[in-house]
Order: structure tokens, then sequence, then C-alpha cells
């Protein structure tokens, strides 16, 4: 299920989306950001802005927002928050279709000649398909990378309803 794409070598990426999850699954995709990040490939990033709150933060006396906990997780990993864009995703049952339709109209938008999407590994094929949608007629390279989060069955079993859905219903 899992549908991954290599990196051009070298080359600079226009936009990256991280896509979003939980707790644990964001840590993993942030560390493959702040690595490209580290290199110097990539010239925009983008994330979800998710409303909602996460864990308690002593030195601030209250709870983090889920943005600020993302900023907070990518500058630990050595992204500083001016580097990223949280962007508002307007709400859908279908998230990953609603990201996917949010994202490509700002590269579209702004010209990207690449897109790189991170996500978790059983999450691969459905964002593949979904931007691929969104991007049809446009020049924008997608690639599609995953990172190291594992799932369970019945969490595998899930994304393969999504997918088949999305491809009978969504996607034509």
């Amino acid at each position: 299920m899992t549908c991954t794409d290599r990196l051009p070598q070298e080359k600079t990426l226009d936009g990256v989306y991280i896509l979003g999850g939980d707790q644990a699954s964001l840590k993993a995709k942030y560390r493959i950001a702040a690595q490209l990040y580290a290199q110097g490939r990539l010239k925009e990033i983008k994330i979800a802005s998710r409303t909602g709150k996460t864990e308690y933060c002593s030195s601030l006396g209250r709870n983090l927002t889920n943005d600020e906990w993302s900023l907070q997780m990518l500058e630990k990993f050595g992204v500083p928050a001016n580097a990223v864009q949280s962007v508002k995703i307007a709400p859908g049952f279908f998230g990953t279709y609603s990201e996917a339709r949010a994202i490509s109209k700002i590269a579209a938008e702004k010209d990207w000649k690449t897109l790189l999407l991170i996500t978790s590994p059983h999450h691969t094929k459905r964002v593949k398909k979904c931007f691929a949608y969104f991007l049809n007629g446009t020049s924008v390279d997608i690639r599609v990378i995953a990172s190291k989060h594992n799932r369970s069955f019945f969490e595998l079993l899930n994304e393969l309803l999504k997918l088949t859905f999305y491809q009978l219903f969504l996607l034509h």
C-alpha cells in the first residue's frame, strides 16, 4: 500500500506540505522535513493549522495550541518557526481531499515546479492520488515520501477502505 517517490538528488524543492496526524505521527514527519531543511532543500514549508490544544507547557503556564506544539517540535528538530507557514484548511468530511484541494491551489498559484508531500507510510497512495487529481493539467511535479511511523492492522484496513472510497466516489 506504500507508494513513495525518490527525491531528485540535491534539488531544492519549491514547497513541502506535511500532512496531519497525531503527535507521534507528526514528530516522525517533522524529523524528515528538518533533515531536508538542514540540507537546504526546502524553499517553503507548509503545515495544516489545527484547532485545539495539546500538552501543558510549564513555561507558559497553559496548554499549547496544536499550532504552537507543531512549531516547537519543528524548532526542536532545527527548523526555525519563521521557515514554517500554517495553512488553514477548510473543514471537510474528507480530510485528505480537503488538504489536497487547498495545497494544490497554493502550489498552482505560486507556480511551484515541485511539491513534496510528507505523510505516514500507509497514507501515501491516497495522498498521491488526491494531489494528482487536483494538480492534473499543471506542471507541478508531485513527490510523496513516508515517515517511519507504523500503524496497526486495523488502521491499515481503515486506510484501504478510505482509499477505495476515494477512488470510487471522489477522484474520478
